[in-house]
């Protein structure tokens, strides 16, 4: 097994090759193509979930995805990341692209070296909050 280290690496590989060479590379470099297991519910498992993440965020005008932290432990990475623009198909374009951030965290099974499982939860960052805290 692989050391929470190299995972957080990897990990880190996938997302870069993601936003600088898209997704089929990220998918065909990073990921287990025979056995990738997608738990997003509008994404279906495999190579063709994560080029339709691709294509709608390029779809999205003023797209941006930050990693604010990773974690990991044994074979699992999370990781907190904040995108702005990010909108689905059947969702309106928003106005102002920088105005719709979204706080993700990501959860991805390492095995063999290879992303082979994926868990998110995406939350709209609201304009204010309660306690004056970011959710970043």
């Amino acid at each position: 097994m692989s050391s929470t280290d190299d995972n957080k690496k990897l990990v880190q590989g996938f997302y870069d090759t993601l936003m600088s060479s898209g997704p089929e590379i990220a998918f065909d470099k990073y990921c287990d193509a025979e056995n990738y297991t997608q738990h997003n519910p509008r994404l279906v498992n495999g190579r063709a979930g994560l080029l339709e993440f691709g294509r709608t965020a390029a779809m999205c005008k003023g797209f941006t995805l930050k990693i604010h932290r990773m974690a990991a432990q044994d074979d699992l990475v999370w990781v907190q990341a904040e995108t702005t623009g990010l909108h689905w198909p059947d969702e309106p374009n928003p106005v102002d692209p920088a105005s719709l951030r979204h706080v993700v965290i990501d959860i991805f099974r390492i095995e063999g070296g290879k992303l082979i499982e994926h868990w998110d939860v995406i939350q709209r960052i609201p304009p204010f909050t309660a306690s004056g805290n970011d959710m970043i």
